[in-house]
């Protein structure tokens, strides 16, 4: 068995064509997206992309970078700890090619003699099935809290979508459109083009997620290098795409995400909680799924990841994810597994004394209380 690391942009450059004859179904997995993250990392982040060969059999494909970012030991949305840390970061949908429990198996000895070489603290496998073949071979790892991905199937079209809803989702879907349709100047959608300013683009989301609960939480759009890039993609017309929702004129919504592989994958969206009651980040959504669902080069609509209600109301599908972890056999990664460990077992046992439902209520009131620190009516 062979083994190629791409460790600098020259060496990923020399592996291109290789790559690209991937089938690579995970957007982060793709070159163009893994190559901007990289670049707008900088001096935080360099590439770790693996080659597996044996002869006899077609090559395995591990997307993965090295990242120098914290550790956090977290409670919900509170940060208790944060220790400095590097991190071999397999990116979701990273690991290609893999088909049976050994090449699972292979790719994880390679993962893991990486860290015994020291290139990392901790390996993280991001975003992987429950259930799925590199989940069962990675029996030894840590695990994050399961995750929902939610996924719509836009192939038949809209019509046929809004079908297999409930009675009830199909009402309120046909209501959002109709109140679009008949607000006239009130409500309008538009989409960001070639006759767009990116510093305009930047004012207008980083002004409407200033007003949400994602930025009291920590995410969703920001204006940094990244999501500049991301803008920059959507004026020139390339498959990243972001919609802007307004009232009366003033921007209040906004939604975005990339087209990979006739999938449209949802990255970012948020609305001004001052609008809630117009219901605009449902709307926005509603629209943007007519219009995905009417173009012949999307078949369907990924909502990333998180289970919240109108991902339940509008997917077709879903299937739990974790964060798989596993750490160097060194004094300070193991110092950060145990702190790791620890917190997952507290919120193990908050989550048995209190009861699913009351978490879910708190973790709701939380993101309220990030979308309206000050009161705000």
């Amino acid at each position: 068995m062979g083994i190629t690391i791409a460790t600098t942009t020259g060496e990923l450059d020399a592996l291109a064509a290789r790559w690209d004859a991937f089938a690579v179904s995970s957007p982060h997995a793709s070159r163009p997206l893994f190559s901007l993250v990289l670049h707008t990392l900088g001096d935080r982040g360099r590439p770790h992309v693996l080659f597996i060969e044996e002869a006899g059999r077609d090559p395995i494909l591990v997307v993965a970078r090295v990242e120098r970012r914290p550790f956090r030991v977290k409670a919900g949305y509170r940060t208790l700890l944060s220790a400095r840390a590097r991190w071999l970061v397999v990116v979701a949908g990273g690991v290609v090619g893999a088909e049976s429990a050994e090449d699972h198996r292979r790719v994880l000895r390679a993962l893991s003699a990486c860290l015994r070489r020291g290139d990392a603290d901790i390996l993280q496998l991001s975003k992987v099935p429950l259930d799925s073949p590199l989940h069962r071979a990675a029996a030894q790892a840590s695990r994050s809290a399961p995750q929902k991905h939610h996924l719509s199937d836009l192939s038949e079209g809209f019509d046929a979508l809004v079908a297999r809803k409930s009675k009830r989702t199909r009402l309120r879907v046909r209501k959002r459109l109709q109140r679009l349709g008949d607000a006239g100047a009130k409500l309008a959608v538009r989409r960001v083009g070639a006759d767009d300013e990116e510093a305009d683009v930047v004012r207008i989301l980083d002004a409407i997620t200033s007003h949400s609960y994602q930025r009291g939480i920590g995410v969703g759009f920001a204006d940094d290098d990244l999501h500049r890039a991301f803008i920059r993609w959507a004026i020139a017309g390339d498959p990243y795409r972001i919609w802007l929702l307004s009232i009366d004129g003033t921007p209040v919504a906004h939604l975005s995400g990339l087209l990979h592989a006739r999938t449209f994958h949802l990255f970012d969206t948020a609305f001004d909680g001052a609008h809630a009651e117009d219901e605009p980040g449902s709307i926005l959504l509603t629209r943007v799924l007519q219009e995905l669902a009417d173009d012949p080069q999307v078949d369907a609509f990924d909502y990333g990841y998180g289970d919240a209600l109108y991902k339940q109301q509008m997917s077709d599908e879903s299937w739990d994810e974790t964060d798989l972890l596993f750490f160097a056999a060194r004094p300070r990664a193991l110092t950060l597994k145990l702190l790791n460990a620890g917190a997952a077992a507290m919120a193990a046992l908050g989550k048995r004394v209190l009861g699913g439902e009351r978490v879910a209520a708190l973790r709701r009131r939380e993101r309220a209380q990030a979308a309206n620190p000050a009161g705000r009516a």
